[in-house]
């Protein structure tokens, strides 16, 4: 089941969990605390995340297949190019039989073969079911370049289903829609006003009040107000 999953999908989805579970705890710990969350650039990042896996889950789908495979040996003979996309350049070939097999290699495969010297023995594997490879153009797609023992492999394209590894990707998706939500829930959240404002001035630290000192006036006495003022002598 694990290898099926594959290193890379386990890695990613290890990191899914990862942040979504830090972004609950800090978003659910500021709503806690009666504190704004904000969800603007986080929802859109993590919306975006689930529909990159759900690109990535409609792709190994559509890239799966139940043609049998077939292969055949022998050098690889060019029949015509074939662009991809506009500029990436493939090749329409053959192996042996150059009437009725017609093979179809993509620019990786073609990339895989034109390592080596023309001429050189490869072992091919191929979808067998003729298709149109290139406009008017009826062949076999190649999936496969090994050497002409079969040991080596230069070239894969995987058209296995791979339905533990679908399952995986779709709770990562499901799991950042879920985080999403959330953060959306939490910062729509109305917070009474009064208790907004004791915590954000529990939270903002009160500056320090300078000390005032007051000077002391002393009495202005002149003359007249002294002698009144003055107690009779005995």
């Amino acid at each position: 089941m694990l290898r099926d999953v594959g290193t890379a999908t386990a890695i990613i989805s290890l990191l899914v969990l990862g942040i979504c579970a830090w972004i609950a705890v800090v978003d659910v710990r500021r709503w806690q605390q009666k504190m704004p969350v904000r969800a603007g650039l986080k929802r859109m990042f993590l919306w975006a995340g689930a529909a990159v896996f759900v690109f990535w889950m409609a792709q190994a789908w559509s890239n799966a297949s139940s043609v049998p495979h077939a292969t055949t040996t022998g050098p690889v003979i060019s029949v015509q190019k074939a662009l991809y996309h506009g500029d990436r350049e493939g090749m329409i070939a053959c192996v042996q039989d150059c009437k009725s097999v017609l093979l179809n290699f993509d620019p990786e495969a073609t990339q895989a073969v034109r390592e080596w010297p023309p001429g050189t023995p490869l072992k091919i594997g191929f979808l067998d079911e003729r298709k149109e490879v290139y406009p008017n153009v009826f062949g076999f797609e190649v999936v496969d370049v090994w050497d002409a023992s079969g040991n080596a492999e230069y070239y894969h394209f995987d058209t296995r289903y791979h339905p533990v590894r679908l399952i995986v990707m779709g709770m990562d998706a499901l799991i950042l829609i879920l985080c999403g939500v959330l953060c959306s829930r939490l910062a729509e959240a109305e917070l009474d006003p009064e208790e907004a404002a004791l915590a954000a001035a529990e939270a903002e630290p009160q500056p320090a009040q300078p000390t005032a000192y007051r000077r002391r006036e002393r009495p202005v006495l002149n003359y007249a107000t002294a002698r009144d003022g003055a107690e009779p002598a005995d």
